[in-house]
């Protein structure tokens, strides 16, 4: 149980991860008067989220493969 909850919280942080920058770049967007930093803002937080996703992953598969002691 306590592993969900541990990738819970991770996919909880990635999914912000993916809004957070967009809700921002929409915010720049109407404040300035500018047209797509909401598009810049989505790509960012996609990519960060999956360049995350991968580093969660990577460390879970180092953790399983690790010889118990």
């Amino acid at each position: 149980m306590a592993i969900a909850y541990e990738w819970v919280g991770r996919i909880f942080a990635v999914c912000i991860e993916m809004i957070a920058p967009g809700l921002v770049g929409h915010w720049l967007d109407e404040k300035f008067g500018i047209r797509g930093l909401v598009i810049l803002g989505l790509a960012l937080g996609i990519t960060l989220a999956i360049y995350h996703l991968l580093q969660f992953s990577k460390a879970d598969q180092r953790q399983r493969n690790k010889p118990d002691e």
